[in-house]
């Protein structure tokens, strides 16, 4: 893969699915220096951060399917607004395929279930191919996701706090399904429940 760096811009606004938004705000990722502990395995306090490593894979497969002809900096664009995840760092192969390695992290939990006092994260990397926008299932490209070693700069950080790397965290890899369409938030009941009345 030929490494051709992009820089994202910062998100305009926000169109990810709700539940996406959820699990991804959770992640706030700065850059600095990497830790010196070894990397330990994944265990029950870490379970949070699982839902943000699969909502990295979500995200990505959100992109594709609503645009799986895109290349390059417009790919990394999107899934900054997709997952507000802002610290991305991108390469690009000839063949238009992109691939984004970001920092997540999460507040540990605590035998009851509540949050702890630490931090664990990890840094994933997504790789995504491009398809007909016009294909079926199987035409439209694919997307993997993975754990890997997190490059220089790029350091798990939430709350200021760096987080305890740790490993284990469950990968993707799926063709990228048919667009994902925006959650209508339209309401039109007549009971009261709605928001607003």
């Amino acid at each position: 893969m030929h490494a051709a760096p992009v820089h994202p811009a910062r998100p305009r606004r926000r169109t990810a699915h709700p539940l996406v938004v959820a699990s991804l705000a959770l992640a706030a990722v700065t850059g600095g220096c990497s830790g010196s502990a070894a990397p330990a395995e994944l265990g029950t306090e870490s379970g949070q951060l699982v839902l943000v490593a699969h909502s990295v894979h979500r995200g990505m497969l959100a992109v594709r399917s609503r645009d799986p002809e895109a290349t390059g900096q417009s790919v990394v664009d999107a899934f900054v607004e997709e997952t507000l995840i802002e610290d991305v760092r991108a390469s690009t192969g000839d063949d238009g395929r992109v691939e984004l390695v970001v920092a997540i992290a999460m507040r540990t939990l605590d035998d009851a279930g509540g949050y702890g006092e630490g931090m664990v994260g990890a840094c994933m990397r997504t790789t995504a191919t491009t398809g007909s926008a016009d294909g079926a299932v199987g035409e439209r490209g694919h997307v993997t996701t993975e754990e890997v070693d997190c490059p220089d700069g790029l350091v798990p950080v939430r709350e200021g706090v760096e987080a305890r790397i740790v490993t284990g965290l469950p990968e993707g890899s799926d063709d990228v399904p048919l667009p994902v369409e925006d959650v209508d938030m339209t309401c039109y009941s007549g009971s009261g429940d709605c928001p607003g009345g």
